[in-house]
């Protein structure tokens, strides 16, 4: 049986934050690490608005950025409502 079949979830969190924090403080280039992330996160917009690439190029960006503020607008609201149920004012 493997060592980490005995930890507790509060004991993996704690390693997998400790091997999280190992690994970014030997990273050289932090920017050059999430680069593809950044980029899937920001292409997942332009394929959200036109899928097939029939848009121009203008019209394809300015969707994708309302697409981008409603994304993160859906977040806040999520947020503001949790706060509710629990009491804490987010945001007002």
């Amino acid at each position: 049986m493997a060592a980490s079949a005995n930890l507790t979830p509060a004991e993996r969190t704690a390693r997998a934050r400790l091997a999280a924090h190992v690994s970014w403080a030997k990273t050289p280039d932090r920017s050059a690490r999430t680069a593809a992330a950044r980029a899937a996160f920001e292409q997942k917009f332009f394929d959200e608005v036109d899928p097939n690439r029939e848009l121009s190029e203008a019209e394809r960006e300015k969707r994708a950025a309302n697409a981008r503020k409603a994304y993160y607008e859906r977040l806040l609201l999520s947020r503001l409502r949790a706060g509710r149920k629990t009491g804490v004012v987010l945001r007002d």
